[in-house]
């Protein structure tokens, strides 16, 4: 009694466990071909301090039940791995198409339709309440989290180190 839960969504965090830069980056510095699923595939991608800042933002304002959900930017993984390319690499590194993966989806969606209906824009983010009840309750709840401090969302390009 008393006790909530809150639900933060990410985006691929660049530079976590898994994350395909590093993965290209190797490739690259081992002289291999840079593998890329599809290249029509999207998806969205944020820092690792966008991905604390979103805790601890959803952990300052939460009532309980929701989901935060940061607005981030998509980005072509084709043209992402591009840009990997020409800061890491020579800007001649080869590619290979290795396909997608069962299940996997050409286009990564933050929320579902469903959730559309309860999600309320704050600012940097938004939060997507569990149902009706809690989006009518709570919609005005947030109004001073407007004003709270935004998180600057970082521009994924520039979190792309360069080779020395």
């Amino acid at each position: 009694q008393g006790k909530g839960f809150i639900v933060v969504r990410f985006g691929n965090v660049l530079g976590s466990r898994g994350s395909v830069i590093p993965i290209w980056q190797k490739q690259i510095d081992e002289k291999r071909k840079i593998t890329i699923t599809d290249p029509r595939m999207e998806r969205y991608f944020m820092s690792t301090a966008d991905a604390v800042n979103l805790v601890f933002m959803a952990a300052t304002v939460m009532l309980g039940n929701e989901i935060f959900v940061l607005k981030m930017s998509k980005y072509n993984i084709y043209t992402l791995a591009q840009e990997v390319i020409k800061r890491h690499g020579n800007g001649k590194n080869k590619h290979t198409i290795i396909g997608i993966r069962e299940r996997e989806k050409i286009d990564e969606k933050l929320f579902t339709d469903q959730e559309k209906e309860y999600m309320l824009d704050i600012g940097p983010f938004n939060i997507i309440e569990p149902n009706e009840e809690f989006y009518l309750r709570r919609k005005s709840n947030y109004n001073e989290v407007k004003d709270f401090k935004p998180i600057e969302v970082t521009d994924i390009l520039s979190c792309i180190p360069k080779k020395n």
